[in-house]
């Protein structure tokens, strides 16, 4: 006798764990989706739109009483499994969380933007002058004064080398020469520790100079306090403008024999990993980048970083300085030296990195440690600022990599999806530069930039921030793409800041220290983009105010320094070329 269908299904197993563990689904959302009845992304440890609100993301404990004991197990296993995964460094709560929107193209987070920092091709970081000067507006005219092919920066002047140094080394002159140093080049990266530098000159004007990595740090130190120069606007009159070239050119001569006496003791420090070494290296490349000299400076900054490997800070967790070491260990004068140093090579290798771009190195590492250095933890009120100005610093170069890190995606700006990501990524951005000017000591005091070198350095690096956030809409405009009214209130920003970066830039247009080729180069290529603007021509509602105005200052600053930079008699040509051919 067959079994009827009500037999089987009385018969079929019931569900596991029914009995006494009646399965149950959990409601999974934060408190604030909760309470507006909208769909929660789940993201720790704040939701999509907690982070985008701007509100405190919090969660309901969950209740596990009603799940079956095989759930129980199963959730359980994970919760090891994450804490293994957690505790080994290889990802961190906020990336274990995964949206589960499914294909909805969104902005990336913060977070998101950090854990994509690494190492990328150079080629899709298109933001430097070469790459503007091929901009189809522009290309033809550019190609037509040189080509492409011989677009090469090197030294156009070599430098008289005296033979011996001056028998005037003694501990007045190098004090004179540190102070001079400790003003014009110590304020910008405060690694050293004066008292230890004194005790170094007081050696060799005692003992005479020696084969040993003292002796090269006070020749360096030396060789930069006396190209050290006071900082603040001038406009001179053109036979002063010649008394400033050859008061320079003494200045340089003189360095210069200390420089070449510091080269020979440089081998010393090859093959050696410590501080006092990665600082020689670091001088070295500080020295040639005020003398014009990129790709040996950007090499002298790269042996640096070699040097700073064997730090503590850097000796365990996967690079993350200060991750590794407990929150309260006892600082020492050596610990801070170490991050310090670190830090300012870090930086100087990448900004050196992009203005150089060797061809044998194309791809760039824009990976930052997360934690900054600490400062001295003794009394430091002759030095405070000089720490203040470091940091400020640090946290915008660290703003500027995440931006080339979005940059390097490449967004196709025709695609609607990947247009309102680039949106979405240019406001995160744009709250981050003002939460950076915000959290200044004294912020209003940026606006002091015409006499104060350092402020002066710190509103050329957040023009850059701003240059960068909307070069996306920038390139992709003026290069034929599609307009519309969100886009064009991003490139008329764009626009703007370049014309800002050359106006802000004009005090320091004569004043030699080791950013000063940077600024050169990042000056011109401010006036290309707007150039290239100009000759689209369907920008005109965009365009500055008084933007052609500046352009001959630039032409001055190029002219000024086309002894000593062979590319800028080649980029006044351009500039000719493509001002007439707007002109006419």
């Amino acid at each position: 006798m067959s079994a009827s269908p009500t037999d089987a299904i009385r018969k079929r197993p019931a569900p596991r764990g029914t009995a006494a563990y009646p399965r149950k689904r959990a409601n999974k959302a934060c408190q604030v989706c909760r309470a507006r009845r909208t769909k929660c992304d789940n993201k720790r440890p704040a939701c999509g739109f907690c982070e985008k609100a701007g509100t405190t993301c919090t969660w309901a404990p969950q209740d596990l009483s009603s799940f079956d004991p095989a759930s129980l197990a199963i959730l359980e296993r994970f919760d090891r499994l994450e804490s293994l995964l957690f505790s080994s460094g290889k990802v961190s709560p906020s990336e274990g969380q995964t949206s589960s929107g499914g294909a909805a193209t969104s902005s990336p987070s913060h977070k998101e933007v950090e854990s994509r920092l690494g190492c990328v091709q150079g080629s899709l970081i298109n933001v430097r002058l070469e790459a503007v000067l091929q901009w189809d507006p522009i290309r033809d005219l550019v190609n037509s004064v040189v080509p492409p092919t011989k677009m090469v920066c090197s030294p156009a002047t070599s430098f008289q080398q005296a033979s011996n140094l001056s028998d005037e080394f003694n501990m007045s002159t190098c004090n004179a020469l540190l102070e001079n140093f400790w003003g014009g080049v110590h304020s910008k990266n405060p690694i050293l520790n004066k008292d230890e530098i004194k005790r170094f000159m007081h050696q060799v004007c005692l003992d005479g100079i020696s084969w040993d990595a003292q002796s090269c740090l006070v020749l360096l130190i030396c060789a930069l306090g006396i190209l050290a120069t006071e900082f603040g606007p001038t406009s001179p009159s053109h036979g002063e403008e010649h008394d400033l070239k050859a008061s320079d050119r003494r200045r340089v001569a003189q360095a210069q024999q200390y420089f070449a006496a510091s080269q020979k003791r440089l081998g010393v420090c090859l093959g050696k990993r410590g501080i006092l070494e990665a600082q020689c290296f670091f001088y070295c490349g500080v020295y040639l980048s005020t003398m014009m000299q990129p790709e040996p400076a950007w090499s002298m900054f790269l042996q640096a970083l070699a040097c700073c490997q064997s730090f503590r800070c850097l000796a365990h967790a996967g690079l993350d300085v200060g991750s590794s070491s407990p929150p309260d260990r006892e600082l020492d004068s050596v610990a801070v030296a170490e991050e310090s140093t670190y830090w300012t090579c870090l930086k100087s290798e990448i900004e050196s990195h992009l203005d150089v771009s060797p061809p044998g190195f194309r791809t760039i590492d824009l990976w930052y440690p997360r934690k900054f250095p600490d400062p001295p933890r003794n009394s430091v009120t002759d030095t405070d600022r000089s720490w203040f100005f470091y940091l400020a610093e640090i946290a915008l170069r660290r703003l500027a990599n995440r931006i080339m890190a979005f940059i390097s995606k490449g967004l196709d700006l025709s695609i609607p999806q990947e247009v309102q990501s680039a949106y979405e990524s240019a406001a995160e951005f744009e709250q981050e530069a003002q939460d950076w000017i915000q959290s200044l000591p004294s912020p209003n005091e940026l606006e002091r930039y015409q006499d104060d070198v350092l402020n002066f350095i710190l509103k050329g690096h957040l023009l850059n921030c701003y240059e960068l956030i909307y070069w996306p809409f920038v390139n992709h405009v003026i290069n034929g793409g599609q307009r519309d009214p969100i886009s064009d209130e991003y490139v008329k920003k764009g626009l703007q800041a370049a014309a800002n970066r050359i106006e802000t830039n004009q005090p320091g247009f004569k004043h030699r220290h080791h950013g000063t080729y940077g600024m050169i180069r990042s000056v011109t290529r401010s006036t290309f983009v707007l150039l290239a603007a100009c000759h689209n021509n369907s920008l005109e509602d965009l365009m500055p105010v008084g933007w052609m105005g500046l352009l001959p200052c630039v032409d001055e600053l190029l002219e000024f320094w086309e002894d000593e930079i062979a590319a800028a008699v080649k980029w006044r040509e351009m500039m000719k070329v493509l001002v007439e051919e707007a002109q006419s």
